[in-house]
């Protein structure tokens, strides 16, 4: 009997103590840290990010986690409700709690300490990998598009995707050697691709005709529309090269190479993406600047932007690059070459001052020279070329790019331009300074003239030019640049809007926010 008793008092002790416990307490868990509160009011009254706040929300953090501050990294709505929904075990729509602590941080991550290469883990284990690419700051790929600006706040960032996708096994890199491998692959393909460039240019312009290139004859008659079959197989080859030079720049970082290394691809990478935009620029006027490894939803960049863009990724890469690969790395692009190219960028943007100083560099660092004539084309080591990408003549353009079977490769930047750019420049700053097309004229038996001026000089620059760069992939740009399109071209159809190439119509049928060019 008293053992009874004593059982039912200790029961009723119990029942009494668990009252008063959800009397104290309630029915809810334990208020949430204060820096949890915080990050959660924020989410919870911003549009932008709000299906994560309601998905934050619910998650539990242990205090020890979120006592020293919190990073967030947020997605926005459009990619919480969209992210995996088909592949999920359960039909909620919103993030589990372990997705959700894939984009939390322990501590307080400033922008400053979002540096290349920096490894975060976050709170549910996942690695998180920062790359920086121009102006843009990712996690693991994926792109942060604004910043909380309030200090009382822990540090949230709104990110474009959901973190917790896993990157595909096919767009990652397992080794130094395997990514060294795909750059050499993309070097061989733009190599290629760097023939037809120089092919479509000389038909475009009084370089040549197309001849046997019966494919390219539209383009020599200006009978060109947005289907125009070559020009579709010289846009999209160069976005493909695009999304390759991306992975690089994105997963390189992933293998946590020693800097130099990791810094030494990027930068190649970044190199050949500037080449290629600018190539495409150059005839296509403004550009759908892709970062990523998808070409979906792509929208056109006004020109300041894309020759931003690609300013920046020179930029980049010529301050991480040697001034000259030699040996058998020399046809890489190094910075030397990236500083041709921006030189390139200032003439098509009218910078002279800016062209004029990246030429005279070259000019001055004494790396470079002319060589005889009829050795320009037979060794792609001479001291004349800064940077030839691909060791052969594509067979596919030879009857164009070389004429009569005497060069064994085309260089992409020699330094004949260096010369010739400099001399424009420095014409259209009203220097009157010959020294430079003389040393052009001499080598080839050719007498030397003197700038008498303006006018008289920019005629013997321009001339100088088709004669010197004759079928390499720079005059019909050259034409339209200098305003001269129409006086030279008008015989074989060239019409005002033929500066510009169209853009394909197959991109513009799937993506709507990609616009024709004028006249097409």
């Amino acid at each position: 009997m008293l053992k009874n008793q004593l059982l039912a008092l200790s029961t009723l002790f119990m029942l009494v103590a668990a009252c008063s416990k959800k009397d104290k307490n309630g029915d809810d868990a334990p208020p949430a840290h204060a820096n949890v509160k915080a990050v959660q009011d924020y989410l919870l009254q911003t549009d932008s990010v709000k299906a994560f706040g309601q998905a934050f929300q619910a998650v539990t953090f242990a205090d020890a986690d979120v006592s020293s501050g919190i990073t967030v990294f947020a997605p926005v709505n459009s990619a919480v409700v969209s992210y995996d929904r088909n592949a999920r075990v359960t039909e909620a729509m919103v993030l589990t709690s372990d997705e959700v602590k894939d984009h939390i941080v322990k501590g307080i991550v400033n922008k400053p300490d979002l540096s290349h290469g920096k490894r975060l883990t976050a709170l549910s284990g996942k690695e998180l990998v920062v790359t920086i690419d121009g102006d843009k700051i990712m996690i693991n790929g994926v792109a942060i598009l604004s910043i909380s600006t309030d200090a009382s706040k822990p540090a949230i960032y709104t990110v474009a995707n959901v973190l917790s996708k896993k990157v595909a096994a096919e767009d990652s890199f397992t080794s130094k050697a395997e990514a060294q491998a795909f750059l050499d692959t993309a070097y061989t393909y733009i190599g290629k691709w760097h023939h037809q460039q120089i092919t479509t240019d000389a038909v475009l312009s009084d370089d040549a005709v197309c001849g046997n290139l019966t494919a390219l004859c539209d383009l020599d008659n200006f009978n060109i529309t947005g289907v125009n079959g070559h020009l579709i197989s010289f846009w999209y080859p160069a976005y493909t090269y695009i999304t390759r030079l991306n992975r690089l720049i994105l997963h390189v970082p992933a293998l946590n190479l020693p800097l130099a290394e990791s810094n030494n691809l990027i930068a190649q990478a970044k190199g050949l993406r500037g080449f290629l935009y600018l190539q495409l620029a150059t005839y296509y006027g403004e550009l759908p600047l892709q970062t990523s490894l998808t070409n979906e939803n792509l929208s056109r960049s006004s020109l300041t932007e894309t020759y931003t863009f690609i300013k920046n990724d020179l930029t980049e890469a010529m301050g991480l690059l040697p001034a000259r690969f030699t040996g058998a790395d020399h046809r890489r692009i190094s910075a030397d070459a990236c500083k041709l190219l921006l030189a390139r960028v200032a003439m098509a943007q009218g910078d002279y001052i800016k062209a004029k100083q990246l030429t005279s560099e070259l000019i001055q660092s004494n790396t470079y020279s002319l060589v005889a004539a009829n050795t320009i084309f037979v060794s792609d080591e001479n001291a004349e070329t800064i940077w030839n990408i691909h060791p052969g003549i594509n067979a596919n353009y030879a009857s164009v790019i070389n004429e009569g079977g005497t060069k064994s490769f085309i260089p992409a930047l020699r330094y004949a331009e260096v010369l010739l750019i400099n001399s424009e420049a420095r014409v259209n700053l009203g220097e009157l300074d010959a020294n430079g097309i003389n040393q052009l004229l001499a080598r080839r038996n050719q007498p030397t003239v003197t700038f008498t001026d303006q006018n008289q000089a920019r005629e013997l620059v321009q001339s100088t030019w088709k004669t010197e760069l004759y079928r390499e992939g720079q005059r019909f740009a050259k034409l339209v640049k200098w305003g001269r399109a129409m006086e030279v071209l008008a015989a074989k159809g060239f019409k005002e809007h033929n500066k510009l190439m169209p853009i394909p119509q197959p991109l513009l049928d799937t993506n709507p926010n990609v616009y024709q060019n004028p006249g097409y």
